[in-house]
């Protein structure tokens, strides 16, 4: 994992892209995810967070993936809306969380679930993003108490 480039060299300045490297495709992480049992998911309404730690094959510290669910949204049309504001919400706010993993030189693997009953607008998948990456920030910050 060390022989990363990304992982070895200072963060270049922070650009808000979303290139196909930093979206998580691989069968194999994606079940291990969605496996019952593991660690219990980070949660900020209407999100959770699952993340596994794992060995990319990109130099990116992360890869994400986005999920809502069939069921409580029918339509394509609103399932892709919401899934189109929390990729925005994600390209905005990974980037404190990727820092961390690349001090500490740990790749993950994140899905982000829609469990909210609601269409939510951007702002709203910006502010639960927010709380969900902050989560998971001081779960990567020892503590020096």
């Amino acid at each position: 994992m060390t022989d990363h480039p990304a992982l070895q060299s200072p963060l270049a300045p922070r650009r808000h892209r979303l290139p196909k490297a930093h979206r998580l495709k691989s069968k194999k992480l994606l079940d291990a995810l969605f496996a019952p049992g593991g660690e219990r998911p980070n949660k900020a309404w209407p999100l959770l967070m699952k993340v596994v730690e794992a060995d990319l094959v990109t130099h990116s510290p992360t890869q994400a993936a986005f999920s809502v669910s069939k069921r409580r949204f029918a339509r394509a049309v609103d399932r892709n809306q919401i899934k189109r504001h929390l990729r925005e919400a994600w390209r905005h706010e990974r980037h404190d969380l990727e820092e961390q993993l690349v001090k500490l030189q740990k790749q993950w693997a994140i899905v982000f679930i829609f469990v909210g009953h609601e269409l939510p607008d951007a702002k709203r998948c910006r502010k639960a993003m927010r709380k969900l990456t902050a989560q998971a920030v001081r779960q990567l910050t020892p503590n020096t108490d």
